[in-house]
């Protein structure tokens, strides 16, 4: 008989001492939830372990942990990522950290990580390009935003200094630049040419027209026609100037047209 009270006794001891540990692990489990609602998710996930592996059989809090873990992985990287894109380098880095605390493998903050080493790099070329632009040195700043734009062609700070430097530098205008017509090196001897006559070289050698006489009367017209012993088919141009005064000479009207057929290999500039 006392045997069995003593039997019983036990069991009670048992499943009193069950009961305890799984209020004990209710009691953790809502705490783990409490302290990832607040933000404080490594403290949380860890509750929620503790929980779980107090209550293994606990189906309930073994769903939480996975399922809390998961949130709190998804909303700290997408906190990393929104410092790193406003520039807060060392809250992106502490924040891409904390994930990997919860979540060793995980590649975005891995990644993440990686990107900050070359931002970190990138703002240091682009605060120096920063000082050649202040001191009017386009060049030289173009030169070291193209070389952080190559690597990460949508970093911000880089993309706002070069619209920068566009607008400083203004509207540019595109002269012509002076080739012969089959590209070969010209040499002039000005010494005693009359003006007219070198522009007239220009003009042959170069194929870019130069109008002189801007007072001009009368009328004139130019056809001309060549070929060459390179196989290309013929080039032709015609070209006209007609001027008058008007108005007992106060005025002054100027037309001239040209026509051009030249075949240009490539190679050629017109």
């Amino acid at each position: 008989m006392r045997h069995a009270c003593r039997q019983t006794r036990n069991m009670a001891m048992v499943l009193l001492g069950i009961l305890l540990a799984g209020c004990a692990a209710d009691r953790v489990h809502r705490q783990g939830l409490a302290a990832i609602e607040r933000g404080d998710y490594e403290s949380g996930v860890g509750l929620l372990q503790q929980a779980a592996h107090d209550d293994p059989r606990n189906m309930t809090f073994r769903l939480d942990l996975q399922t809390q873990r998961n949130v709190a992985v998804q909303q700290l990287v997408a906190r990393s990522d929104s410092e790193r894109g406003a520039q807060q380098l060392e809250a992106a880095a502490r924040d891409y950290r904390r994930v990997l605390a919860l979540d060793p493998s995980n590649d975005r903050a891995q990644r993440g990580l990686l990107g900050l080493e070359a931002d970190a790099r990138h703002a240091l070329t682009v605060a120096r390009a920063r000082g050649d632009f202040e001191r009017k040195d386009y060049d030289a700043a173009e030169a070291k935003l193209r070389t952080v734009l190559n690597e990460d062609p949508g970093y911000a700070p880089a993309q706002e200094l070069a619209a920068q430097i566009n607008t400083a530098r203004g509207p540019i205008t595109v002269a012509p630049r002076l080739k012969t017509r089959e590209n070969h090196k010209v040499t002039l001897q000005l010494r005693d040419a009359p003006t007219k006559m070198v522009f007239e070289v220009l003009s042959r050698e170069t194929g870019i027209n130069f109008i002189l006489d801007k007072d001009f009367t009368g009328f004139k017209g130019e056809a001309t026609y060549g070929e060459n012993d390179m196989g290309f088919v013929p080039s032709k141009k015609v070209s006209a100037t007609g001027g008058m005064e008007f108005d007992g000479g106060r005025g002054h009207i100027l037309l001239s047209g040209e026509f051009a057929n030249l075949p240009l290999p490539s190679d050629w500039s017109h």
